[in-house]
């Protein structure tokens, strides 16, 4: 009797608890539904405004990430899936507020004593108490901007509904704003959401269909052309496949440093034109879907640096086919770009006022041609200095090494010249109302100018053929990547010109 007794309490409690598993605080079955669902695929044309109109896949990792923050992703209720994780939260109220989505690391916010992950209702009734009445706590800068990305991160997943996604294009980008049910489209979402209730796969899909091509067919909408074409280099990640071409391309120099055969050289630049191919082609996708040039912040910047710093590497590998220029040049492309990886790399479509001029366009790609130029110049001034002058089976001797640099140095020079001084103070007047004013941007072109400037003069006018020339063609490429470096570090913008 007693045994009997014992056994339908635990028959009771495995049922509570499987109960309680199915409620609120376990999201991985609805989690597993949705992803099943494949919603992206549907909505894969269909586009969201953040901070600019976007794909629905770009927009789904961007809230994915920004909410995860520096989490482990498996510690939350976010699962591995963007793209089913932002539709849960979009289609289960439940899951928006009561999932564990938003991570936050301990002692950094008041009221949050140790690294957790947060629900929405955690984060109103825990963190917004705790900040409320621990208004002392943001005496230093670090509490503050911690308290502020959590509540960032908060506002977006209150947004993740459809009453917060802006989808319906208004006359202009500024006048998107969300569904609501005087909408025509709203029919189509609660199509949608009656069939997630359901827990019906088919229905889901089924209703998914009719939604994103109402959202699709309404007037002002981003063309599908660049919503596509976004979406495809987000997916294949072109941008990292030619940076890791630039990779192996820098390998196999070393490896042709090691051994010398000229088969391993011609294999390093095959894969540094492969990977320039593909950089390109990604630059070239930025540019049609922002509607400018990449000259938009340092990421792009950067990355035009890299693109430049290849481009020219690839013109003297040509005409020299000096292996020894791969040795140096392929490494920093690859620097390049991991440092561009630093800074926010989302396409801006639009630019301030003062950068919407083709001027501005014009002075940035040809300073950074200049000084992809003068990078070649500094890898021949580099072996010029650091090996013997007579010639080798690998490297030529310091004479040939020595042309190679005067002639970086000299196509780099007008390049350079003529984007900061003409193209640049053009721009300048136009946005500054000054050809040059007296700013650390002005004067670290300068420098740049001046050190090119005394190369020249020493190269052809006084004769100089050794060590001194080659110091200052490295003196010349520093002072640009200093320049460079030093504006996107502290002014968020790299110095390329007045």
């Amino acid at each position: 009797m007693r045994l009997g007794v014992l056994w339908a309490f635990v028959f009771a409690f495995s049922v509570a608890v499987a109960s309680a598993a199915e409620g609120g605080g376990d999201f991985s079955g609805r989690l597993e539904f949705v992803e099943g669902a494949s919603l992206s695929e549907i909505f894969k044309g269909v586009a969201v405004k953040v901070d600019r109109p976007m794909p629905w896949r770009t927009f789904a990792r961007s809230r994915y990430n920004l909410l995860k923050g520096r989490g482990d992703v498996r510690d939350g209720d976010l699962g591995d899936n963007a793209d089913a994780a932002v539709w849960l939260a979009i289609l289960d109220p439940e899951y928006r507020r009561d999932g564990r989505l938003i991570y936050v690391e301990g002692g950094e916010v008041p009221g949050v004593p140790e690294d957790r992950w947060l629900s929405l209702r955690e984060f109103e009734g825990v963190v917004m108490p705790g900040v409320v009445h621990s208004p002392g706590s943001f005496g230093g800068g670090d509490v503050e901007r911690a308290v502020t990305d959590v509540v960032r991160r908060a506002a977006a997943l209150h947004r993740l509904s459809w009453y917060g996604l802006l989808v319906v294009p208004g006359s202009d980008v500024a006048g998107w704003r969300p569904l609501n049910k005087e909408n025509l489209i709203w029919r189509r979402v609660r199509g949608l959401s009656e069939a997630y209730e359901k827990r019906d796969a088919a229905a889901v899909r089924l209703a998914a269909g009719p939604l994103a091509a109402a959202l699709k067919k309404q007037p002002g909408y981003p063309s599908p052309a660049k919503l596509s074409l976004e979406t495809y280099l987000d997916k294949f990640g072109v941008l990292k496949v030619g940076f890791g071409l630039y990779a192996a391309s820098a390998l196999l120099f070393f490896v042709w440093a090691a051994v010398g055969r000229r088969a391993v050289a011609d294999s390093g630049a095959g894969a540094a034109l492969a990977g320039f191919v593909l950089v390109t082609a990604a630059l070239a996708a930025r540019s049609v879907i922002a509607g400018h040039l990449p000259v938009a912040g340092p990421y792009e910047l950067l990355l035009l640096f890299s693109w430049s710093v290849v481009l020219l590497f690839l013109i003297f590998y040509l005409k020299t086919r000096g292996g020894f220029l791969g040795l140096v040049l392929m490494p920093a492309a690859v620097m390049f770009g991991v440092a561009a990886s630093l800074f926010p790399s989302g396409v801006e479509t639009q630019l301030a006022p003062a950068l919407q001029s083709g001027w501005f366009s014009a002075r940035a790609v040809l300073a950074s041609l200049g000084e992809g130029a003068f990078a070649v110049g500094f890898a021949a001034a580099v072996f010029r200095l650091f090996r013997s002058p007579r010639a080798s089976a690998r490297f030529p001797s310091g004479d040939d090494l020595g042309v190679i640099e005067r002639r970086a140095i000299t196509l780099g020079y007008p390049l350079f010249a003529v984007g900061v001084l003409v193209a640049g103070a053009i721009w300048a007047q136009q946005a500054r109302a000054a050809w040059w004013n007296w700013e650390r941007g002005d004067v670290a072109s300068l420098v740049v100018l001046a050190l090119a400037t005394a190369y020249l003069h020493a190269r052809h006018g006084r004769g100089w053929r050794g060590n001194g020339a080659a110091a200052l063609a490295i003196l010349t490429f520093a002072a640009a990547v200093c320049a460079l470096f030093a504006g996107a570090i502290f002014n968020g913008q790299p110095f390329l010109g007045p």
